[in-house]
């Protein structure tokens, strides 16, 4: 044995090398320390065997990660050294020293979970099993296995916190459950089946004895380290820890205790901790005062915690202090948050170690560091005055600087806003600090899953990358202009969420269980390794989404009904088939003609890929044994997934867990048939325990979730998530659970747990704590709740602290305790608007972590913009006269939306391009397109005599509502088409040629030529145009130009075509026509124009499109149509000037132009919105003239008829 000195954080440090039978314990409230005495060690007294591996117990693997990268910092290297969990060296410590003891015990948790399952129904019947035979009375598979997996849980726990119970249970007694008989008897039996089966008898809790015992014996063979470290563990097992000391007896036991506090508080009656309440008496605490006071959230919990109980009785407060009538309560903080702590600290206390204190001061005079101060030295700074006068004065109070932020509490509305709010506030911290770098930060939430998909979307979105290495000189985050981007990292993110191709496996495994709707069987296509094994690539999956969406398929495999996969790809090959291009219909399919050509492969790979999931639709729902489970799963994945080496280490873990499976039901001895709800309940399970994430302390800015030993010191520590209900973790204990009716020291709980984590993480933090939640409804802005810890912190400080800038009093004087403490908790709370673009965050400056601000300053333009529209353009295009030929159908495009026409035609815009929406339900109701081409269906096969063909082949489209609903709507649409049709019909003939239009026009950039043909249905009268909806202004302005078109070809009977030269125009109640006009809501004509009067027209129209080449027209034609119709006289053709009738017209187009209840705008159509950003003045006064020039005479000379 000898000596040596280090120095620590300016303290000289003495410790104890090579005594063997001495279990050393090292306190302290810094890690960082800790870790030096652990490095100091290991450099200043290496192992004589060289090649002989140091064991550092750890909790977890970030504990372990950190360990490895500190340690290499202070050694140079960090090698040769194992990390084990104490559980597993526990285990190991049983293999090495008693001999006989197997690597894997029988009765760990999956084992005793199948051996439950098998033995579970020959005790069901008995009356001592009554309420789970209650509960498994439906005998359903998955419920047993559940309830199962839940009693090996509490098994496996009572073996390590009641192993005396197991033995007492494994002895024949049933002491101990008498709440719960079966419990006993249960254990019995699966320990009678255990050994039986030739396995050992060895478990936890009949093992430490013999360890113990195997220990105390001198010439005991160990094969034990010469040395093991434990390190930063919070809290073990009482039984652990006895292991631990049996083993210190052969090798040295260093174990390094992250303790907040120096002054020992594992009983509250500790004779240090009363020196240092000498002066609190119970006297300068009346009790009255205390009970009407209306103490905080704080108080009320750290009096009741461990039976000190605050109520307003005076006999129950008595309960607050000691016989000497000394205050009992210490840190209000620590005797609140710190019951995990308390509990381990008592039990080590009792080990009889060698103990090593080194506890440092925080130097920082922030809030943070002062409290961390007072835990450290178990002072109660609420608790400082003597006198009931005292009590309301707050110049005992300690001070912090007013620009003070170490601990910063942010009131968001949502999840989404609090990760907006936390990247502006790291900005600032960067700005402010050139030395903080990403990996200086953690983040840590309760359930990383929730947050993961708001820290890509916010985090990823940013540009700037700041290095870890960056020194010195002007931050790159001070130009607040700037576009960021902070390099980061997600921890804890389960298997399904970060791994794809888990995913896709556990959605196929829920084949049978799904509709196996479209989208759910596209998105497993989408999968790369899916989609490659298949010959697909993300081009032809877009090929094949519009396949799927335009054939009709929704959900479903059955070939016997329709809008399935089976029914469309029916349509498909059908189409591929299909020499000729046409709507033919056969053996009721109708060919879909897109699935035919160089596409083919395409469809091939898909009909394959739908005949494996129709395969294993119908094989997994069968009940097998593990060995057909796994040649199944096994050809699953050969057939679904390319095996390359991107891919192989996900499936891997896939196989790798199979295999698992297999070993712990062969470890079971568990033969019997699997449901298939069962395996995938095992399979989820298995797989997201498996596959935690290991990027945590990836040198980026650590996203994670809160979870044991993450208490690693960090500059800033950032809590998200800090909800009332969420955090602390509730978790109900079991009904049969024993231990919950019989707490004993050293029990783990949840919350407890939950707590002291919050504990830990206000104490890693070396500079800031950073705290947020959702404190306000993002639906009502209502006030929500924060966590209880945040009200038992903020109680804390605002009872305890007060800011530099209130003056000191005394008592009764102008400031008073309400007054302080508010001022406190406005200091510490920062309330955020909804919105990342409210006003308040561009109208304070940046300086401070406390105020609103933004570093996105894309939102600053669309506050400070101008009142005032900005024109689209400049000024206008020039005139391209590359040929001076305009077509019919431009001119009909270009009238009935300019602004598309221009951006698409000038300036190779296209907006409105999305990316097909697959359906998962059959049509029941189609939308309004959907019902518009199936009246126009119904109306051309009426008008052609067609009428059942048509419907035989909407029918097989597969765009009907389904089943009798089909009856139903097609009852309604053809009674309405077959009205239209009869009204069409007597004007039908025979087509004649098509009218060629071949017109020449004097234009504003000279002479032009309108060209293009007059088609559709020729009467002797001239022109039928018809609709199967309701007529419009685009229906009424497409009519109008053929009309005009017809009228201006035709400027004498020579011209007309023949059988239109007999007769002109047909006399229909006293007046001829050109053009008449059927909708669903009426008839209409244009009467006969003379041609000269019609070119004139056509020259005008044609001059506005020709304006409309060079910049958007302001032609908004629905909304200039309903202006017009409101204003319209009848009897003089022409617009009314009356005051009323003009307030009303101008209220019709802006009804209709911005939209309302179950309308769309004109104005959000996309392209109208992006060259008119608003319809303000100027627009609508150059709108009602464009509609006067070019609708009124529309107007004048439509003419509505009685429908004869």
């Amino acid at each position: 044995m000898y000596f040596s000195a280090t120095l620590i954080d300016n303290q000289s440090i003495v410790l104890c090398h090579g005594e063997a039978r001495v279990f050393h314990l090292y306190h302290s409230n810094k890690l960082a320390v800790l870790k030096s005495i652990l490095a100091h060690l290991i450099k200043t007294d290496p192992q004589p065997n060289p090649f002989a591996n140091e064991q550092i117990l750890v909790q977890s693997p970030g504990m372990a990660q950190w360990l490895k990268i500190e340690l290499a910092k202070e050694l140079s290297i960090c090698a040769n050294i194992t990390f084990p969990l104490p559980a597993s060296f526990i285990w190991q410590t049983f293999v090495n020293v008693l001999g006989d003891v197997p690597e894997r015990s029988a009765f760990n948790k999956d084992a005793m979970a199948w051996h439950i399952i098998a033995r579970l129904p020959l005790h069901i019947q008995r009356p001592e099993f009554s309420e789970l035979a209650q509960y498994l009375e439906d005998d359903e598979p998955l419920k047993t296995y559940q309830l199962a997996y839940k009693i090996a849980d509490i098994y496996d726990q009572y073996l390590v916190y009641r192993p005396h119970w197991i033995e007492a249970w494994q002895q024949g007694s049933v002491e101990f459950s008498d709440d719960q008989p079966w419990q006993a008897i249960l254990w019995q039996d699966l320990a009678q089946t255990i050994i039986a089966s030739g396995q050992s008898h060895y478990h936890r809790a009949n093992l430490y004895e013999h360890l113990i015992a195997a220990l105390k014996q001198p010439d005991v063979v160990t094969k034990l380290p010469q040395r093991i470290f434990v390190f930063g563990i919070s809290a073990l097992p009482p039984k652990y820890l006895e292991a631990l000391q049996a083993i210190s007896a052969h090798c040295e036991v260093h174990f390094f205790l992250n303790n907040p506090c120096q002054v020992y508080w594992g009983d509250i009656l500790d004779a240090k901790w009363l020196q240092k309440l000498a002066n609190q008496q119970r006297a300068a605490y009346p009790l009255a005062q205390l009970d009407e006071s209306g103490h905080s959230v704080a108080q009320r919990a750290l009096l009741s915690q461990n039976g000190i109980i605050h109520s307003s009785n005076s006999q129950d407060s008595e309960a607050q202090f000691n016989e000497k009538g000394e205050l009992m309560i210490g840190n209000p903080l620590l005797a609140s948050l710190g019951k995990l702590g308390r509990d381990n600290l008592a039990l080590m206390v009792e080990l009889n170690a060698q103990e090593v204190e080194v506890f440092i001061e925080a130097e920082s005079p922030s809030l943070l560091g002062q409290i961390n101060n007072d835990i450290l030295h178990l002072q109660d700074p609420t608790f400082i005055a003597q006198t009931k006068e005292q009590l309301t004065a707050i110049d005992n109070r300690k001070t912090i600087a007013d620009d003070d932020h170490s601990i910063i509490i942010h009131q968001c509305h949502s999840p989404m806003r609090e990760v907006e709010i936390l990247h502006d506030q790291l900005l600032a911290m960067f700005a402010a600090d050139d030395s903080l770098t990403p990996k200086d930060i953690v983040v840590m939430m309760p359930d990383v899953n929730a947050y993961s998909p708001y820290i890509q979307a916010v985090f990823s979105q940013s540009k700037y990358h700041k290095s870890a290495g960056e020194q010195g000189g002007q931050s790159q985050f001070d130009n607040p202009h700037q576009h960021k981007r902070i390099d980061f990292s997600i921890s804890d993110r389960s298997a399904e969420q970060e791994n794809p191709i888990i995913l896709s496996f556990l959605t196929l495994l829920q084949l049978p269980h799904t509709r196996q709707s479209s989208n759910e069987l596209f998105a497993l296509l989408e999968v790369p390794a899916i989609m490659e094994n298949f010959g697909l690539t993300p081009q032809s999956l877009e090929t094949l989404k519009l396949w799927i969406d335009e054939s009709g398929i929704r959900h479903g495999l059955d070939n016997t009904q329709s809008n399935s996969w089976q029914f469309g790809l029916n349509r498909m090959f059908k189409g591929y088939s299909q020499i000729e291009q046409g709507q033919s219909l056969w053996a009721d399919i109708l060919a879909y003609p897109e699935s035919c050509g160089l596409a083919a492969e395409e469809l091939g790979q898909l009909a394959q890929f739908v005949e494996f999931v129709e395969y294993y639709t119908q094989a997994l729902p069968q009940p097998q044994s593990f060995e057909q489970w796994k040649g199944l799963l096994d050809t699953l994945i050969e057939q679904f997934y390319l095996s390359t080496v991107e891919y192989d280490q996900e499936l891997q873990l896939i196989r790798d867990c199979i295999k698992a499976f297999g070993e712990e039901l062969a470890m079971a001895h568990y033969n019997d048939a699997i449901s298939h709800e069962v395996l995938f309940e095992h399979l989820v399970s298995k797989l997201n325990q498996g596959q935690s994430s290991q990027r945590f302390l990836a040198g980026k800015l650590n996203f994670c979730t809160l979870m044991p030993m993450r208490s690693i010191p960090f500059k800033v520590v950032c809590l998200l998530g800090m909800n009332d209900g969420t955090y602390p973790r509730t978790i109900a204990p079991l009904g049969f659970d024993l231990m919950a009716n019989d707490s004993q020291k050293g029990d783990r709980s949840r919350r407890d747990d939950d707590r002291y984590l919050f504990l830990e993480a206000m104490l890693s933090a070396q500079q800031q704590l950073y705290i947020s939640y959702c404190g306000r409804s993002i639906k009502d802005n209502s006030e929500r709740c924060p966590s209880v810890l945040i009200d038992e912190l903020t109680d804390y400080i605002s009872q305890s602290y007060r800011l530099e800038s209130l003056p000191e009093v005394k008592a009764g004087e102008e400031a008073t305790l309400e007054e302080c403490s508010e001022q406190m908790l406005a200091h510490l709370m920062v309330e955020h608007p909804l919105t990342p673009f409210s006003a308040p965050y561009f109208t304070n400056a940046a300086d401070s972590s406390n105020s609103l601000f933004t570093y996105q300053q894309d939102w600053l333009a669309a506050l400070t913009s101008e009142v005032a529209q900005q024109p689209f353009m400049s000024e206008p295009l020039p005139w391209v006269n590359e040929n001076p030929v305009i077509e019919l159908d431009q001119l009909k495009r270009f009238f009935k939306q300019p602004c598309q026409y221009f951006l698409n035609q000038r300036l190779g815009i296209y907006f409105g391009q999305h990316d097909v929406e697959l359906q998962d339900s059959e049509p029941f109701n189609p939308n309004g397109l959907e019902s518009y081409l199936v009246k126009a269906q119904l109306l051309q096969g009426y008008l052609s005599n067609q009428e059942l063909s048509v419907i035989n082949q909407l029918r097989a489209e597969g765009i009907l509502p389904h089943g009798h609903f089909a009856d139903l709507y097609l009852e309604q649409q053809t009674d309405t088409m077959f009205e239209l049709a009869a009204s069409v019909k007597p004007y039908l003939m025979t087509p004649n040629d098509d009218v060629e239009v071949n017109l020449s026009l004097n234009t504003c950039e000279g002479e032009m030529t309108l060209q293009g043909w007059l088609k559709q249905h020729m009467s002797p009268c001239g022109l039928v145009r018809y609709k199967s909806g309701k007529a419009n202004a685009k229906f009424f302005i497409e009519c109008y130009l053929d009309y005009l078109c017809y009228s201006a070809c035709r400027p004498n009977s020579e011209q007309l075509p023949e059988q239109l030269s007999e007769q002109s125009s047909v006399q229909l109640s006293g007046q001829s026509y050109d053009v008449l006009m059927f909708a669903q809501d009426g008839q209409w004509r244009f009467s006969a124009m003379e041609s000269e009067q019609a070119i004139k027209h056509l020259e005008r129209l044609t001059n506005f499109f020709i304006g409309g080449q060079c910049s958007p027209q302001v032609w908004f034609i629905q909304s200039a149509w309903d202006y017009i119709n409101v204003l319209f006289e009848e009897r003089s053709l022409s617009l009314t000037d009356d005051e009323k009738s003009v307030a009303k017209a101008h209220k019709a187009l802006l009804s209709r132009f911005e939209g309302g209840f179950m309308m769309t705008g004109e104005g959000q159509d996309p392209y109208i919105a992006r060259c008119f950003e608003q319809l303000d003045e100027q627009t609508i006064s150059e709108l009602i003239t464009n509609a006067i020039d070019i609708l009124l005479p529309l107007r004048q000379q439509l003419e509505e008829l009685d429908g004869e």
